[in-house]
């Protein structure tokens, strides 16, 4: 599984074109923000203390919760190429057992969700201190590093089973495209939740993206919050929350950081086992 693995990885990372279309989505959010929306959002909280960092870090949190569901369509886009070329029938009558080949597949895919959301962690990070914010600290960060490894998990599940209903690369390229673009939206990174119609918003809160979101929100804006928002009543401060997505609802029923992490590993057990079901019914 090993040199299955590193196949396609190689496959992956040699091609940039892949690599840059798998990331189109994400470059996307990060640009409309550049470009148009960073002023437009801090001018509308120049009164909160620090809302430039706050709004970039509302913003990256955002960033990081789609990074490895763009990347990783990439990556398993190899997995639907095998199939559409017949590659894969000549995997799977090599004394190579299934389950390496299919193990092979998702941990690339996971591999690749974690390596680009790191990257983009990274990079986040530099944008923040070049407009004048601050670095995470020390606890913020470790924090940050675990839920990033959960949030992709949990995503790469997802667009594991997405792709195993795909034979077609040009069929599949094609609607990986339409995810990386639609997933801002989803996960709440261009637009505060808050914005949205009250039915759109008890559709797209439940979903496990969105609660990634709030949870990497969560995290970067913790300490900041508490200092920019101090001059806030608590009322206030619970509808700035919900507004822009750092606690989510369901009606008047608010969504625990608990809950929201049961969600993202309840996502990732169910996805996970489907796409296994559903590669080995293909197979057979």
């Amino acid at each position: 599984m090993r040199q299955f693995l590193y196949r396609n990885l190689q496959i992956y990372f040699k091609d940039k074109a892949t690599v840059f279309y798998s990331l189109i989505g994400t470059l996307m959010i990060f640009a409309l923000y550049v470009l148009f929306l960073g002023n437009l959002w801090s001018t509308m909280y120049k009164d909160v203390q620090n809302s430039s960092q706050l709004v970039d870090s509302w913003v990256m949190a955002g960033i990081l919760s789609v990074v490895s569901i763009t990347s990783t369509a990439g990556a398993l886009g190899i997995m639907v190429n095998d199939k559409s070329t017949k590659i894969s029938k000549d995997f799977y009558s090599s004394p190579v057992k299934k389950s390496h080949i299919a193990g092979g597949y998702v941990l690339c895919a996971a591999i690749v969700g974690l390596i680009m959301s790191f990257i983009m962690l990274a990079l986040a990070e530099a944008y923040i201190v070049s407009r004048g914010g601050e670095l995470l600290g020390f606890t913020s960060f470790i924090k940050v590093i675990g839920l990033i490894a959960i949030v992709s998990l949990s995503n790469t599940s997802v667009m594991i089973f997405f792709a195993s209903f795909f034979r077609s690369h040009n069929a599949y390229t094609s609607a990986a495209g339409i995810v990386g673009s639609l997933i801002g939206f989803i996960a709440g990174a261009y637009i505060p939740i808050g914005m949205f119609p009250k039915g759109i918003q008890m559709v797209l809160e439940p979903l496990p993206v969105f609660q990634a979101s709030a949870l990497l929100r969560e995290a970067m804006m913790g300490s900041l919050l508490q200092t920019s928002l101090s001059t806030m009543s608590q009322n206030e401060i619970s509808e700035f929350y919900y507004m822009f997505g750092i606690s989510t609802r369901v009606g008047n029923y608010s969504i625990p950081s608990m809950i929201s992490f049961i969600i993202l590993i309840a996502t990732f057990i169910i996805f996970l086992s489907l796409s296994a079901w559903n590669l080995a019914k293909k197979e057979q």
